[in-house]
């Protein structure tokens, strides 16, 4: 597949994860790899609807170094590359925020799928910090022969030697999420006053100038499905939350529809 064809592929990826509610507005990112040295990742802060092919960079997997005059690449470009560089057999990856596996991995634990498949939860890390990046490359490197990686507190990575692979984990991982939810909570609501379980409602609450009411009714939502699930971990410390919103409020939200 040349590298027009696998740029197709990325935005095709993207439009079909929002179709289908597992990614929503910048949130997440997608890849392909170009070659033994490179990968190509959607842009940071750029609607998906809004992206196209040319609007994807290019990085090397080696030290993360992209052609200048292209976008700045995803902040999550490191969790990637170490995925490339430690699985020759990926070609395809999926980062998302989708609802239920995010309200799992707020407990911070690995979890075994219905076919015996097990999907390991990486260690909590910043978002874009080089933490979260060693973290992820921690698990990655421990279970080799694992498709689906859970990220504390923030979300879901799947891969696939193609396109359909990582879409397929993606979409399976939700669905046997969702099950576990639904086996341990009787009766989803909002509660009041709530505390961060997940790194985008840190992120935006309290509410940043801007934001529009679906996005706020997502992000809370989520956050809540994850406080109701966890039993044995903590909310977001206040430094980590109150690090997040500033760079959000300063950075990302100006980004998100640029």
């Amino acid at each position: 597949m040349n590298e027009q064809e696998l740029r197709q592929e990325i935005i095709d990826a993207c439009m079909y994860l929002q179709k289908t509610g597992l990614i929503a507005r910048t949130w997440g990112n997608v890849s392909a790899r170009l070659n033994e040295n490179e990968f190509i990742i959607t842009p940071s802060g750029l609607a998906y609807e809004l992206t196209k092919p040319e609007d994807l960079v290019i990085v090397k997997i080696d030290d993360l170094s992209y052609t200048d005059g292209q976008r700045k690449p995803s902040s999550e470009k490191g969790v990637h590359a170490a995925a490339y560089k430690l699985r020759p057999e990926v070609n395809f990856i999926v980062h998302t925020h989708q609802f239920y596996a995010s309200a799992i991995c707020a407990e911070e634990k690995s979890i075994v799928l219905s076919d015996g498949s097990f999907v390991p939860c990486a260690e909590y890390g910043l978002p874009s910090t080089k933490k979260l990046m060693k973290n992820c490359e921690k698990a990655f490197a421990g279970f080799t022969t694992s498709n689906a990686f859970l990220m504390a507190k923030h979300g879901a990575i799947t891969f696939g030697e193609t396109m359909k692979d990582a879409l397929n984990m993606a979409e399976k991982l939700e669905k046997e999420c969702k099950e576990l939810f639904d086996k341990r909570v009787d009766k989803f609501y909002v509660p009041n006053n709530m505390k961060p379980y997940l790194d985008d409602y840190a992120q935006m609450f309290p509410l940043n100038t801007g934001e529009d009411e679906t996005a706020i009714k997502m992000v809370s939502e989520k956050n809540a499905a994850a406080s109701l699930y966890v039993k044995d971990s903590k909310p977001l410390g206040l430094l980590d939350k109150n690090i997040q919103h500033l760079i959000y409020k300063l950075k990302y939200s100006k980004l998100r529809d640029k």
